[in-house]
């Protein structure tokens, strides 16, 4: 194998740390003869497992402000997926996404500058960035898109909360039914795949996702509201795709 080849196609879509566990389970690294490049992978796995407890700690602290001063919220993307995959540390993360109230930027701001964050990007876009050393990076979504976004997400998700379902174990927390979600993921991949493009990662996702959801979900709803965003055949073939390159039916 050209581990130092696989390594860096890893590296390049943030799949180091699944890579290592998958091959972990062989000979491997205990014949691998560039000892630097194994012990490298194994650090960005475990640096992986570390950064995503760090995070969810973090991040159970931000919302459990907005819980106290009665803002809404929706946690996003890689924080719902990561649950997904068998292993923790394997749905490696550059960031948390956040959905909140806008009405409350300001507290937000506050609350984490207070914490020591260093803040960028407030009130230009769609998100706020917030960045801590070493590795706490939160983007708290004011909406969902905005101008400069394609025009169809922007009309979609105009007034999102009424997309949204309450969470029974909290007072402020809401969350998208699995179908929305869905359509979620797919749309603000197409905005990566129409910009500077997307990788394997989100392939691996949708993967992750259809295998755990796809006896529940009404595909009927999704089609219906992906023809209506233009990004129909984005979906299909990308769902198509993603079963070609990990289904265990294609693995010869």
């Amino acid at each position: 194998m050209d581990l130092p080849n696989i390594y860096s196609m890893a590296k390049k879509h943030s799949l180091t740390a699944i890579s290592y566990m998958a091959l972990e389970s062989s000979n491997v690294f205990s014949i691998c003869k560039d000892v630097e490049l194994a012990i490298k992978w194994r650090n960005a796995k475990e640096k992986a497992i570390r950064k995503n407890l760090m995070m969810d700690a973090e991040r159970e602290e931000i919302l459990s402000f907005m819980e106290g001063e009665g803002i809404w919220y929706t946690p996003l993307k890689g924080i719902i997926l990561k649950d997904m995959y068998p292993r923790i540390g394997m749905r490696q993360m550059a960031d948390n996404d956040i959905l909140y109230d806008k009405k409350y930027q300001k507290e937000l701001l506050d609350f984490m500058t207070a914490r020591h964050y260093e803040a960028s990007e407030i009130g230009k876009g769609s998100h706020d960035v917030y960045h801590k050393a070493p590795i706490y990076n939160y983007e708290l979504h004011t909406s969902l898109y905005s101008k400069g976004h394609d025009r169809s997400c922007q009309e979609y998700y105009r007034n999102v909360k009424q997309r949204l379902i309450k969470d029974e174990d909290n007072n402020f927390g809401y969350h998208f039914s699995d179908e929305d979600f869905y359509i979620y993921i797919i749309t603000h991949s197409y905005k990566h795949y129409n910009g500077s493009g997307t990788g394997l990662r989100f392939l691996l996702d949708i993967y992750v996702f259809l295998e755990q959801k796809k006896e529940k979900l009404k595909w009927n709803y999704i089609l219906v509201e992906l023809d209506k965003l233009n990004i129909k055949e984005f979906e299909e073939k990308s769902r198509e795709l993603s079963k070609k390159l990990f289904s265990e039916k294609n693995i010869s």
